[in-house]
């Protein structure tokens, strides 16, 4: 359900496409610069930036749909606590997620249609 709703783009912050991360820190930069902060403060607004940018577009980062204030890596580690879960996101990329979800919108659709 957190998937649907946030629509992330990686699992984790590695997995995002190192040309897009160059691409948002350009942007960044170039509003930092614009804003007429001091140079020496421009990296740090660009790295807070980034980070609000993984914590939107990274599955690990988002704060979980379901309670609103706890990052979905931390509600993962809290459930692999337990001796019935498993320890970890399953090794999927988004795609293989994102096709989850079109079969199951598939299967819901041909059990309840909407016309």
């Amino acid at each position: 359900m957190h998937i649907a709703a946030a629509h992330p783009i990686a699992l984790a912050i590695n997995q995002v496409d190192p040309s897009e991360v160059e691409r948002e820190r350009t942007i960044f930069r170039e509003q930092a610069l614009a804003s007429g902060k001091p140079a020496e403060f421009v990296d740090k607004m660009v790295d807070g930036r980034l980070r609000k940018f993984y914590e939107e577009v990274v599955l690990e980062e988002q704060v979980f749909v379901i309670d609103g204030k706890t990052r979905v890596k931390d509600v993962v580690s809290n459930a692999a606590k337990s001796p019935a879960s498993p320890s970890n996101l399953p090794d999927l990329s988004v795609s293989d997620w994102e096709k989850a979800l079109k079969r199951l919108r598939l299967t819901l659709q041909r059990k309840w249609p909407l016309s």
